[in-house]
């Protein structure tokens, strides 16, 4: 794997935060009750979310340490904590109290965990939950940028619990030839780089020569806020405001009804911490281990040689009906044709996550692994 471009994402720093996907794609298509699943750790939501179905072991990997010290602090937050002070220990409620409760939470971390959250104490105190880079570019440029154009707009969008009336509303007020020309503008490479890091040596390097960056960006919007209420989606009140809006529409884990659930299964489910890139993982793992396969993003930053390796190693260790759900930025490329008859895609539900992905910007393959 080209290390050169994971660079600035294995950096002593949090990425992400919070869950930047929303992870019912990965619960529909692993159905992971009883299963043992190997999955990119991000933010550790991605993780715990994985809980609410009774997974019986769970592979947690990232090749930056300090996601998995985040999911370390979240296992330790969750065992220990009701959900009203987790959320309050995460960010979403105000709290004066943070640093004295990590304090408690700190014996259940790695020493590795222990030095960086020392040494990043500001960011508990301030609520970890929205102190990744990711969320914080979100807030102070992106969202920043978005309600200086449209203030009282964007806020109105998120209150509509009816779709057509949503739809009207967006067609009216917010999809007019001047913000499409304002967005399709500013959605250029040049002007991404700004606001994503990483951009240009990371996932803007594998995308297909002449790409339209900025339509499929435009597209994408539309194609969601036409098909989904705004204010479903917890991921666009972070996009736009810098936080959660409230108690209801949060991740997986964080939901009220799940929230026992997950901590039930903190005490069953096997998790393993793994700090490693997740193709060299698989290479030392044994054949036919995995029933599933959560790879987050990781396709919008591999070559297409890292990809087919990737799937070579998938395939391998793949028990007998093992699934796959990968997600990629704007598309997915196609399976190699020397791999493509042992991964069974189901495009109508990869179509489907498509098109209510929180994200909205993923592209999936999605489907069963045969031998």
């Amino acid at each position: 794997m080209n290390k050169l471009k994971w660079k600035r994402y294995t950096e002593d720093r949090i990425n992400y935060s919070c869950c930047n996907e929303d992870n019912k794609a990965e619960l529909r298509v692993l159905q992971p009750e009883g299963k043992r699943i190997i999955i990119v750790t991000a933010s550790g939501g991605r993780v715990l979310n994985l809980l609410v179905k009774q997974p019986e072991e769970i592979w947690a990997v990232d090749m930056n340490p300090c996601q998995n010290h985040l999911l370390e602090l979240k296992i330790a937050a969750i065992s220990a904590l009701g959900r009203d002070e987790f959320l309050a220990f995460m960010g979403l409620h105000d709290s004066s109290r943070r640093v004295v409760v990590y304090k408690d939470l700190e014996g259940e971390l790695s020493i590795d965990a222990k030095t960086f959250f020392r040494e990043n104490i500001e960011k508990i105190a301030k609520g970890i939950l929205f102190q990744g880079e990711l969320e914080r570019a979100c807030a102070n440029k992106i969202g920043r940028a978005l309600r200086l154009i449209k203030p009282k707009k964007l806020k109105t969008l998120f209150e509509f619990t009816d779709l057509e009336e949503q739809k009207e509303f967006v067609r009216k007020e917010i999809d007019t030839f001047v913000w499409r020309s304002v967005l399709l503008g500013l959605a250029r490479e040049p002007f991404i780089s700004l606001f994503a890091d990483g951009f240009s040596a990371g996932f803007g390097s594998y995308l297909p020569k002449g790409f339209p960056i900025n339509r499929a960006i435009y597209n994408s919007i539309g194609r969601y806020m036409y098909n989904n209420l705004a204010r479903d989606n917890y991921l666009l009140s972070v996009m736009f405001f810098g936080r959660y809006l409230d108690n209801v529409h949060l991740p997986i884990h964080m939901l009220e009804e799940n929230y026992d659930t997950i901590k039930q299964m903190l005490d069953q489910c096997r998790i393993r911490i793994i700090t490693s890139p997740i193709i060299d993982v698989l290479a030392e793992c044994e054949d036919d281990y995995f029933d599933g396969y959560a790879l987050s993003d990781i396709a919008s930053f591999l070559s297409d040689s890292e990809f087919d390796r990737l799937i070579e190693q998938i395939i391998r260790t793949s028990r007998p009906g093992g699934r796959i759900c990968s997600r990629q930025c704007f598309y997915h490329r196609d399976i190699s044709q020397t791999y493509q008859k042992h991964i069974l895609r189901d495009n109508a539900l990869e179509q489907e996550l498509a098109l209510r992905e929180y994200t909205m910007f993923h592209e999936f393959l999605a489907g069963e692994i045969v031998q």
